[in-house]
């Protein structure tokens, strides 16, 4: 077996950690769950609250958002390490968003073990979109920085005969 190089084994490192705490988080009973989102949830709305703002973000809210920002991160996460292992992207572009879905998958199925967590389809579209956006903008990022001549290549896959 190769050897990781160091960007390699921290960009997957990384990516099992996001992973972890999804998980963690999704095994959380619904009452101790909610007292999380429910402490930034105060902090949110008292910051909302001294700019002088008549409204108060709810608490379902948060909790979509929240989903959408952790999927993002490791969608981003997912994509660096895809970087860090070929320079292919373009070819392997799949793996990053198949994995996503896999673990908002399996994210929902985990909650569906705890008192007061349910398991819901719409969750999964969610995650799965946040996890879309951050592939997408890691993968912008890595084109800006080839543009730029940088070290990370962009290669369209060419099938021709021999090629494969």
């Amino acid at each position: 077996m190769k050897k990781l190089n160091k960007f390699q084994f921290i960009s997957l490192v990384i990516s099992i950690l996001i992973v972890a705490f999804i998980f963690t988080n999704s095994a959380c009973p619904a009452e101790e769950s909610g007292d999380m989102s429910g402490g930034l949830l105060g902090f949110i709305n008292g910051v909302i609250a001294f700019f002088g703002i008549d409204w108060r973000m709810p608490h379902n809210l948060l909790r979509k958002i929240a989903h959408f920002v952790e999927f993002f991160g490791l969608g981003v996460s997912f994509l660096v390490t895809t970087v860090a292992f070929t320079k292919k992207i373009v070819l392997h572009l799949t793996k990053p968003l198949f994995f996503s879905m896999a673990v908002a998958v399996i994210d929902e199925m985990i909650q569906s073990f705890f008192p007061g967590r349910s398991s819901q389809v719409s969750d999964v579209l969610l995650d799965f979109f946040g996890a879309f956006c951050g592939v997408m903008t890691a993968l912008l990022v890595v084109y800006i920085i080839n543009k730029r001549g940088g070290r990370y290549v962009i290669q369209k896959h060419n099938c021709t005969k021999g090629n494969i």
